[in-house]
């Protein structure tokens, strides 16, 4: 997601590309943490230690690709429908469809759709699933909802996010206007839960606005010149991962009461700022990890679609549930099933990188030039 003009956007880069490292090991970290907390999600309910890493990943992983977005987003020009939607757009439709597919050819060999339902039927309610672009199902849908897409709603999110905060700073009041923006969302959705994610994009555009104030603010440098800046934010984060009560951007849920909404905030600042001195820290001591994990974040738009196809097609659920019954605990299900989705993820992946067309299709950029 950082675009090919990175270089002119902040801070003197560490790539030969001109890509900052600490950005890309950054959305490294937070892409792994969206694949171990979909693992993990499964298994709160019979494990403290499942549920523990579900509120550590799920407090700063979405808002820290929103608020990188943000940073290098050049709001002050006018917003380019056609480049975003062939950006966002486009590998959402795609992702979905290859959903579609995979599911009616999974379906019919294992004649496994839900009991009374057809298989024409069960194509056409994931049809509909990916036309509507539901993270979750809430019950509130604006028209009757089988399944949900999935993850891959945060490209549709994220579009209408950048979309709505580049309008918001030609006005005089982009904050204000934004704060609105997201209030909004946030409360139509208790009531009504809109297609496209069109609310999740609301409400996430408070994290791209901040992006483009950290970037107008040069935040980024004053983290990497003031480091010890990690501990409060570490205590701030460790607080809201403690009293966690569920962060669901996807469905602009921030939280059930106004205290959870604002630690739910107030913790996923905490969150975003610990993971970018951490990665600041990373780069800055040039181990093995760091090239690596800044090679997962500049793909991490491939990552999170094949990994969301996977946690849609794959019968996880199935295969946790013999596991289970098995004798395995549940925390050490979530530590398996996050270590095996993590290797495979990543594997299929690079693999893919590796095509032409998949780099043009999600404009991925070329990797980085080892150093001499």
């Amino acid at each position: 997601m950082q675009p090919d003009s990175l270089a002119s956007a902040a801070a003197t880069p560490t790539h030969t590309t001109g890509r900052l490292q600490y950005i890309d090991i950054a959305k490294g970290i937070a892409i792994l943490a969206v694949i171990i907390g979909h693992a993990a999600i499964r298994l709160a309910g019979l494990s403290h230690g499942a549920a523990t890493i579900v509120a550590v990943c799920f407090t700063f992983h979405m808002p820290l690709f929103f608020l990188l977005s943000g940073y290098f987003l050049h709001y002050e020009r006018p917003f380019n429908w056609k480049k975003e939607a062939k950006r966002l757009v486009v590998p959402y439709i795609v992702a979905a469809l290859v959903i579609v597919i995979l599911e009616a050819l999974t379906t019919f060999f294992l004649r496994d759709q839900p009991q009374g339902m057809s298989l024409r039927r069960y194509v056409a309610e994931w049809l509909n699933a990916a036309v509507f672009g539901a993270a979750s199902l809430t019950g509130k849908e604006l028209w009757p909802q089988v399944f949900r897409i999935g993850a891959i709603w945060f490209l549709l999110a994220l579009f209408w996010a950048r979309l709505f905060v580049t309008c918001s700073c030609k006005t005089r009041y982009s904050g204000i206007f934004v704060l609105i923006l997201a209030l909004a969302g946030g409360a139509s959705a208790r009531y009504i839960y809109l297609p496209f994610s069109i609310q999740a994009g609301m409400t996430a555009s408070i994290y791209v606005y901040l992006g483009t104030l950290a970037r107008k603010y040069d935040v980024m440098n004053y983290l990497r010149s003031h480091k010890l800046v990690l501990i409060p934010a570490l205590l701030i984060w460790l607080y809201a991962i403690l009293h966690y009560t569920g962060f669901g951007m996807g469905t602009a849920d921030f939280g059930a009461t106004p205290l959870d909404i604002a630690r739910n905030l107030i913790g996923s600042l905490g969150g975003m700022v610990s993971i970018v001195i951490i990665s600041m820290y990373i780069e800055q001591l040039g181990h093995w990890v760091a090239p690596h994990l800044a090679e997962i974040g500049r793909i991490s738009l491939l990552i999170l679609v094949v990994h969301i196809i996977d946690d849609d097609v794959t019968r996880i659920d199935a295969m946790n549930l013999f596991l289970l019954s098995s004798g395995l605990g549940a925390f050490k299900l979530a530590i398996l099933d996050s270590v095996l989705r993590c290797a495979y993820t990543l594997l299929i992946s690079f693999l893919l990188e590796r095509i032409p067309f998949i780099c043009r299709l999600f404009g991925l950029p070329k990797a980085a030039k080892s150093q001499k």
